[in-house]
Order: C-alpha cells, then structure tokens, then sequence
C-alpha cells in the first residue's frame, strides 16, 4: 500500500467516522417492527431460542443499506446510530 493510499484511505474512514458521530441517535423502527413480528412468533419458545429466532428474521427481512457506507456494508438498522 502506497503513502497516497494510505493517506486516502485514513481520510476515507476520519470522514466516516465523523458522519457516524455527528448524527443524533434515533430508534430504527423497521428493526423494531421485524423484531417484535419475530418475538410473536415465537412467543411459546425459551428466551434464548426467542432471541435467536428474532436475529434470524432480522437478517432475512431488514433492508440492507449499501449506499450510505462503502467501505462498511451492511447494517444493523435504517439509519447510522439508530
């Protein structure tokens, strides 16, 4: 890896990092909606198994955000710090 890379790459994650923490924290109402219908579901089962079953639909269901982090892809909610 180059200097320049480097130097690009370092400036790339201090301007990640600083969208991340200038945003408020919200609550991310579609992982809510995904957990809530897991939890329903499931509602007969033992907790671990209910909280395992809520991750599994979460992963299947919630929307994956691509386009608002390029270097980290993926996403535990709709919105950075939700």
């Amino acid at each position: 890896m180059t200097t320049t890379t480097t130097l690009d790459m370092t400036q790339l994650l201090s301007q990640i990092q600083d969208t991340l923490f200038d945003r408020a924290d919200t609550v991310c109402l579609e992982r809510a909606q995904l957990v809530a219908q897991a939890y329903r579901q499931h509602a007969n089962e033992p907790t671990p198994i209910k909280r395992a079953m809520a991750l599994d639909h979460l992963l299947m269901h919630m929307t994956l955000d691509l386009q608002s982090n390029p270097i980290f892809a993926g996403n535990t909610s709709t919105k950075p710090r939700a």
